[in-house]
């Protein structure tokens, strides 16, 4: 029996020690309710000092601009490391081609050394980027934080002052609407265009805080959209990779004397894209192809008065940005060239550009000249199988 009274009043004390502290806990957890007075006092002083803290977050992204130009510096550094890699992956793709095992080799090293460095710079610059983006946003949230608790702060002194039963009529009631009228023109100055009158010098500085967020915002994107460099890596290391696969299947060259009997041979077909471009008349060709970034490989397939037509490797819409970004008249938009076929197997066969052009009709659909065969010979008979090359 004593036993159990023992047990029974241990029972009864820890239920009594953990019910204590749940009652503290919660009473710490529990805020007391604000001094309306304070509340006044505390709104008045941030609502003065509200415009130091916004032209402190105008001069701190005027600071980040330095930050913004170093991220520039190192996209177009990544950009550029690109652009290399793709020009040796191309010469190697040659190479392989051409069946230059040695020289497809020490191609495609520097060209994979190159992706390498390409792809360190572009992680180096995203995190660079992404850093500024982080500090910018960062900057605006202190101020916008700033305003919102001074809100926050005037809703819970009219609260505890409803709580205490003062009535409106009240000296700190008073006060508290005092304050916020204080606090609405001081945001209404800062959200200010400024006046004509005044050459716009009084505009407010949470004004000239958003736009400068603004312009920091677009300066960013057009950093991210001149060096963008996302996927060429990867189209790089594939055609290395297809170049390799190339130097495996046909070198030394499938070919020979031509049999009497149908055969099947393995062709090497560059199947890069291959871009029409024409330039109106009254332009340097030469200095107009070299701003669009073709230099000297491209093959000009007419010129006259009414412009130079050529073929070169590249994107149709990569070359048609770059007219007009360097002011270089078109006669008609780049298009890709499809028409145009060329081979050890066939003669050549013209392409009409002014029937393609005005045609109406699809691509391959138009009246282009087609020269008579002249072999000399009697054409051997050719079997051609496209097979898939190894991955």
């Amino acid at each position: 029996m004593k036993r159990q009274m023992v047990r029974l009043a241990i029972f009864c004390l820890s239920v009594f020690s953990f019910t204590t502290m749940q009652n503290l806990t919660a009473a710490q957890r529990t805020p007391p309710p604000p001094d309306p007075v304070q509340v006044n006092r505390d709104v008045r002083a941030g609502t003065q000092s509200l415009d130091r803290d916004v032209n402190a977050g105008v001069k701190n992204l005027q600071r980040l601009t330095n930050d913004a130009n170093r991220f520039d510096g190192e996209a177009k550094r990544a950009k550029g490391l690109a652009d290399k890699a793709d020009k040796v992956a191309q010469d190697a793709m040659d190479a392989a081609m051409n069946c230059d095992e040695a020289r497809f080799a020490r191609l495609s090293k520097q060209a994979t050394d190159l992706v390498a460095q390409a792809r360190n710079a572009k992680e180096k610059a995203d995190a660079m980027g992404n850093e500024v983006d982080k500090r910018v946003k960062e900057t605006l949230e202190t101020v916008n934080n700033r305003i919102s608790n001074l809100q926050n702060l005037l809703g819970q002194g009219f609260k505890a002052a409803k709580e205490e039963g003062l009535a409106d009529s009240s000296v700190t009631v008073g006060n508290l609407r005092d304050a916020q009228n204080a606090l609405n023109q001081e945001l209404a100055k800062q959200n200010s265009g400024g006046t004509k009158e005044n050459n716009f010098q009084d505009e407010g500085g949470l004004s000239r805080l958003n736009k400068a967020k603004n312009e920091f915002d677009n300066q960013m994107k057009k950093i991210r959209e001149s060096h963008d460099s996302s996927g060429a890596l990867e189209k790089i290391e594939q055609r290395l990779t297809d170049g390799a696969a190339l130097l495996k299947k046909n070198c030394p060259p499938k070919v020979g004397a031509v049999p009497k009997t149908p055969t099947e041979v393995y062709v090497a077909v560059d199947n890069r894209p291959e871009v029409l471009t024409c330039i109106s008349p009254g332009q340097d060709t030469q200095v107009a192809l070299n701003a669009l970034g073709l230099g000297k490989k491209f093959q000009t397939l007419m010129s006259g008065p009414t412009g130079t037509i050529v073929k070169s490797f590249g994107d149709a819409k990569t070359i048609e940005k770059n007219a007009q970004a360097k002011g270089v008249n078109l006669c008609f938009k780049p298009e890709n060239d499809y028409c145009t076929i060329m081979t050890p197997l066939t003669p050549f066969r013209g392409h009409d550009h002014e029937a393609h052009k005005h045609s109406g009709r699809g691509p391959h659909e138009h009246d282009g000249p087609d020269p008579p065969l002249d072999w000399g010979v009697t054409p051997p008979e050719i079997v051609v199988r496209w097979e898939q090359g190894d991955r």
